[in-house]
């Protein structure tokens, strides 16, 4: 008694000494391709997408730099005080700050991240030695406790301090 019921035509007991194997394994063959190809593909286009997406905040973050550019300058970075968040004529100016780093160090850890924390990858990408160094005394004083960061990233910043 044979039961092959879905599949009449692929069914073993059906298959006599004449038929070919290849009526059997290219439709096999040809789906496992199929599948690794559409795979890859997904893979490609999702660390493509990734990719834009960091270049996009970076774009984002650049914006604002040049909109605030005191900011990026070494002078007020370096002055950086927890206190100027709640007290002096410049709170707002600090405020801003205290969330721009934050922003900074946010893509910092996405693009290391990316890069599977490789230095020399994440520098091909963008300077973030430098980026560090500029916001050296908000991430000593502010962020380098936060447990919102990955080990692997405080790491790196240790790195690139030294």
């Amino acid at each position: 008694m044979q039961i092959c019921t879905h599949i009449i035509h692929y069914c073993p007991h059906n298959l006599d000494s004449d038929s070919n194997i290849w009526s059997i394994l290219l439709p096999i063959t040809t789906a496992i391709l199929s599948a690794g190809l559409t795979y890859y593909i997904a893979f490609f286009n999702d660390r493509k997408n990734k990719e834009k997406h960091l270049d996009d905040q970076l774009d984002n973050i650049i914006k604002t730099g040049i909109q605030y550019p005191y900011l990026e300058a070494e002078d007020f970075t370096s002055n950086w005080d927890k206190e100027k968040l709640k007290t002096g004529n410049e709170i707002e100016k600090y405020q801003r700050y205290d969330l721009y780093s934050i922003l900074v160090f946010n893509y910092m850890e996405r693009l290391s991240e990316y890069y599977s924390f490789d230095d020399n990858e994440i520098m091909k990408h963008v300077n973030i030695q430098e980026w560090i160094k500029m916001h050296q005394k908000i991430w000593d004083n502010q962020h380098s406790n936060s447990p919102g960061y990955k080990p692997q990233f405080k790491n790196l910043v240790t790195r690139f301090l030294k």
